[in-house]
């Protein structure tokens, strides 16, 4: 056991540190140093979050092993970070430390849904490609200087595209006659892995990829779909078979796992004794816990210290949205509860602007079923619900604070202005913003039959939304600026339930007007 200032560490005997052993002239900074200026012009992380960040990516790369090593070696760890606390930034300090050192091929797993691995491949390429394929641009570290004095990284899948079997039959790319490292942002899925696994094990006449070429891979959400839950009697759980297929490919590679909710990660048998042909995924060589900074609200601030605070209780859903039904239902109305949350999101929106928050995007998530129908009905009615107060907004916002405190259709705007944020500003004012910003406000149906797509990046001035799904959005995907959330979903696992919490992070500036309304 080992206790830094921003993490705790779990190692075996085995794990000997390597980074120090490389002369000056082999340690270059190369990637990272772009990465770290990167993060510095975003602005987002402070500087000394982001020295801590390079600390604990330096940390972890040395538990691993030197890719430049004439040895064979197979190293697996796990890496634990609190839900929606930065684990993608620490991750991407990682990938461009390993790159700086050598590592070749750098395979991301990012979860099993299209949106997520849509928006990690964002993160891959503003943070470590530098460029968009897609939009045919430099971007992030691309557009700094000295990117062009760099192996710049290749990246084989792009934010529309996931690996395939087309995409293998297309790349022609010789790994021993290029510097570049590589980097796939993969989905858990059979069909890309069986696509990948295919594509490596027919290149080993062209680059032999399998016997110097050293493999990093970063399994995101790693307790989701990668944990074997069989017998051991039986074969392995597809997903993590085939990871464990695509380790043993490689003489050189090292498995890392990041999770929030890792009950299952650390309870695979590290001395598992299945007929599979390679090694489970058991973080044999270490844990490490990384502390969330200071500025970071987690369970312990909702549930524990400031419930009464950030916590509104649901008591009106059952005629509406009962959580258990008897039989098949339909969404026929919306729950008072469910209005004053969406004229709660409607305020944060004017507060945030009123404060000149650096956050410029505001989120609301609603969770109320896994089923795609029902979130279906209540995309349709949330809108209906949305368009009709911020009509009323528009057609009255100009009519004097006397008139609006005693508008029927703005009850629950003054209630909560008055209530909970202790008569901020001017509500008239506010609901002026509020109608300023209207074409920015918007309803989003996110599940795997819907269109509907969450890039941020296309609304410099701001992205207003209410998102509007289940397993889609409970794990992983991040909703930037999240306010109001109205959660009815139920499970006994804890993991679930803390995943479900897309309203853990950061909220500098306007955490006091972040609620969630649960049963």
């Amino acid at each position: 056991n080992k206790e830094t200032s921003g993490f705790e560490v779990i190692t075996n005997e085995k794990s000997k540190p390597w980074i120090h052993t490389r002369l000056d002239g082999e340690n270059s900074d190369q990637f990272s140093r772009l990465y770290r200026q990167h993060l510095l012009r975003q602005g987002k992380i402070p500087p000394i979050s982001i020295n801590e960040i390079f600390n604990e990516s330096d940390y972890i790369l040395d538990l691993l092993a030197d890719p430049l090593s004439n040895a064979s070696f197979k190293k697996k760890g796990l890496v634990i970070g609190s839900v929606q606390s930065g684990k993608t930034a620490n991750y991407l300090g990682l990938i461009n430390r390993a790159a700086d050192f050598g590592y070749k091929l750098i395979i991301l797993l990012s979860g099993i849904h299209s949106n997520l691995r849509r928006q990690t491949q964002m993160r891959v390429n503003e943070g470590f490609v530098g460029y968009d394929p897609l939009l045919k641009k430099n971007m992030g570290v691309g557009i700094l200087e000295g990117y062009r004095d760099i192996p710049q990284p290749v990246s084989f899948t792009n934010c529309e595209s996931d690996f395939d079997k087309h995409l293998s039959q297309t790349i022609n790319f010789n790994p021993n006659a290029s510097n570049s490292p590589v980097v796939l942002v993969l989905k858990k899925n059979y069909h890309t892995l069986n696509s990948v696994i295919n594509w490596l094990e027919g290149n080993t006449d062209r680059g032999v990829y399998r016997n110097d070429y050293p493999l990093l891979l970063i399994d995101d959400e790693a307790d989701n779909a990668s944990v074997n839950y069989k017998d051991e009697d039986d074969s392995p759980t597809t997903i993590n078979g085939q990871i464990r297929q695509v380790l043993g490919l490689f003489n050189k590679s090292a498995y890392v796992g990041y999770t929030a909710t890792p009950f299952a990660n650390i309870f695979i048998n590290p001395s598992s004794s299945d007929n599979f042909e390679y090694d489970d995924l058991f973080p044999e060589d270490f844990i490490v816990s990384l502390n969330p900074p200071p500025n970071y609200i987690g369970p312990k601030d909702f549930f524990l210290d400031d419930s009464e605070k950030y916590i509104s209780k649901v008591l009106d859903n059952k005629k509406c949205i009962p959580i258990k039904p008897d039989q098949d239902w339909s969404i026929q109305c919306i729950p008072e509860t469910l209005k004053r949350a969406v004229e709660h999101f409607l305020l944060t929106i004017a507060i945030k602007k009123y404060r000149c928050v650096d956050q410029v995007h505001t989120s609301m998530l609603i969770n109320i079923s896994h089923k795609v129908s029902l979130q279906s009905e209540t995309c349709g009615i949330v809108s209906d619900y949305l368009d009709l107060i911020k009509n009323v907004i528009r057609y009255e916002h100009l009519k004097g604070y006397e008139h609006l405190k005693n508008k029927k259709e703005l009850r629950f705007l003054h209630d909560i202005w008055v209530q909970e944020f202790n008569k901020e500003g001017d509500f008239s004012n506010l609901l002026s913003i509020i109608d300023s910003n209207n074409r920015l406000i918007k309803v989003s149906l996110i599940n795997s039959e819907s269109k509907d797509g969450l890039d941020y990046d296309l609304y410099e001035q701001g992205l207003h939304v209410i998102a509007i799904g289940g397993y889609s959005l409970s794990r992983g995907f991040t909703l930037e600026g999240l306010t109001t959330s109205y959660i009815l979903r139920n499970s006994k696992m804890s993991d679930t339930i803390l995943q479900m919490g897309r309203w853990f992070g950061y909220r500098d500036g306007y955490d006091d007007v972040c609620r969630i309304f649960l049963t």
